[in-house]
């Protein structure tokens, strides 16, 4: 076994707090991996899309009308794409750039609205 470190929510404060999950010996830790292992232990039902890795950047699509994009409060939203994008950043090798989207159009949620191109989290120290 092996220990990994996620991000889950507290739901008396309503923040992202990493948390470890004990990963059996023979699993394979990607981010398909990642966002499963984090989404269950939301109370909320999240309903994937699809998750796709290029290069160094991770896209979690969600189906139309699941949260984190629907049915949640404003603050539920922010701590669920925290959640799952902090995770996907410490966790997926060269993981730079995390984008989310609602069935690959825009991510067009409660409170927060994403371009297309538009990076929810990027670790990079500077734009070009």
């Amino acid at each position: 076994y092996e220990e990994l470190s996620v991000y889950t929510i507290n739901y008396s404060s309503l923040e992202c707090e990493p948390s470890v999950i004990v990963v059996p010996k023979d699993t394979v830790v990607d981010e398909n991996y990642i966002v499963k292992e984090v989404i269950a232990n939301f109370k909320e039902t999240v309903d994937i899309d699809s998750i796709i890795k290029q290069d160094e950047t991770v896209t979690v699509s969600f189906v139309k009308g699941s949260a984190p994009a629907a049915n949640v409060s404003t603050a539920m939203e922010a701590v669920m794409l925290d959640c799952i994008a902090y995770s996907l950043m410490d966790n997926v090798t060269g993981c730079q750039k995390i984008y989310f989207r609602i069935e690959d159009a825009p991510y067009t949620g409660v409170d927060i609205t994403l371009g297309y191109d538009e990076p929810y989290i990027s670790s990079d120290i500077t734009e070009e």
